[in-house]
């Protein structure tokens, strides 16, 4: 897989932002504002996890940043040595075209294009992504647009439920063509330009190479209202992978809207740079990260919270080589507190104690049936044996 960022790179906010995130950036915890440039740094450092086939670095830093250049590009190279660096950020279809000229010769055909410099990939599993690819090259023909979204997990994975609000405002209509363990694959009926996405390169010359226009293009949103396309498949990955650094925050307001206390934003961890995270379940201190449980607040909440619940998928993986502090066992965690955690990012859009009870409920009932299957096949074995 190819990772093609291109970015701009800005403390300026390019959108509004919603009550809720102002308040938790102005917070005194490890959720306070942060850099824009260290945000893209961390970002970038979460991508390193993966080996991709090639590496096209696109990027611009805003004035403020003008003496930061050089560093940047050390930073760059030093996490990816044999990439292709421009310092030029794409603004229109011809610019596209010049990385496409890099992209059309790279040996694969899926791209992991990153124009946002925010969506960090917390959760890797070489594994899981390579049989993503496998599914998603499955439905590759003459007709066929393909992509896989990487992000936005709380919003995607409920096209999974005709009922969620996100659906309802997104899915039109559309229903699962395939279902497996791992993802599902759902047709975009007008095309889903969404800016989170992998796409097979075929989609990509599509979208920012054929178009004719002289409209600024900066994102493959920026092609939405140029380009019908028809015969889109998007896959959905099951487990989480990217996470917007802003949480949901752009749902505010809205029919579809996530709460901060159901799915965070996110914060770089304090030492992350210098390879010295500190992780505790008891201390509450300035240069650590506080780990707590389904039932606890987080720290943008109340002074007693911590700063990260753990999910079935345990500690972020781009984290793992640069702890150096820990005071607790993960496999120690409640499986139940665990999968509560999995439970709400997978269904944000009504999450109280009731759904939280009836989870416990479901998951005990399905153990004492199975259980009782057991039982009365080994009665059954013994009984037809006399």
């Amino acid at each position: 897989m190819i990772l093609y960022f291109d970015s701009f790179i800005t403390d300026k906010s390019l959108y509004a932002q919603g009550k809720k995130i102002l308040e938790i950036r102005k917070s005194k915890t490890n959720y306070s504002t942060q850099p824009k440039l260290d945000i893209a740094k961390y970002t970038l450092g979460t991508y390193a996890q993966h080996k991709w086939t090639d590496v096209l670095i696109r990027y611009e830093l805003d004035k403020d940043y003008d003496k930061s250049n050089h560093k940047f590009e050390e930073y760059v190279r030093d996490l990816f040595p044999s990439a292709t660096v421009i310092n030029k950020r794409s603004e229109s279809i011809k610019d596209f075209r010049v990385s496409w000229e890099f992209i059309s010769k790279y040996k694969s055909d899926w791209i992991f294009l990153s124009s946002n410099n925010d969506h960090p990939w917390l959760w890797y599993d070489a594994e899981y992504i390579n049989k993503i690819l496998a599914t998603a090259t499955k439905f590759l023909d003459d007709r066929n647009f393909i992509s896989i979204v990487y992000s936005h997990y709380s919003e995607f994975y409920n096209f999974l439920n005709y009922n969620s609000p996100f659906y309802k405002s997104f899915g039109n209509k559309a229903k699962i063509v395939y279902e497996d363990d791992e993802c599902f694959v759902m047709p975009r009926v007008f095309g889903d330009y969404t800016g989170v996405q992998i796409l097979h390169k075929k989609l990509f010359k599509y979208w920012l190479v054929d178009t004719e226009t002289n409209n600024r293009v900066i994102r493959t949103e920026s092609v939405a209202n140029l380009k019908k396309t028809k015969n889109h498949l998007m896959v959905i990955p099951k487990k989480e992978l990217c996470v917007h650094f802003d949480g949901y925050n752009h749902t505010e307001g809205t029919p579809y809207y996530i709460a901060a206390n159901s799915v965070p934003p996110l914060f770089i961890p304090p030492g992350y740079f210098d390879k010295k995270i500190k992780l505790s379940i008891s201390k509450k201190k300035s240069d650590t990260v506080s780990i707590g449980l389904y039932k606890d607040h987080y720290s943008f909440e109340k002074d007693s919270g911590c700063d990260i619940k753990l999910s079935l998928q345990r500690l972020p993986t781009a984290w793992n080589n640069r702890i150096i502090f820990k005071d607790f066992d993960e496999n120690n965690f409640s499986e139940l507190d665990l999968k509560a955690e999995s439970f709400i990012r997978r269904n944000p859009y009504k999450i109280n104690n009731i759904n939280y009870i009836l989870m416990v409920f479901v998951i005990k009932m399905k153990t004492f049936f199975s259980i009782s299957l057991i039982l009365k096949k080994i009665k059954n074995f013994f009984f037809n044996k006399i």
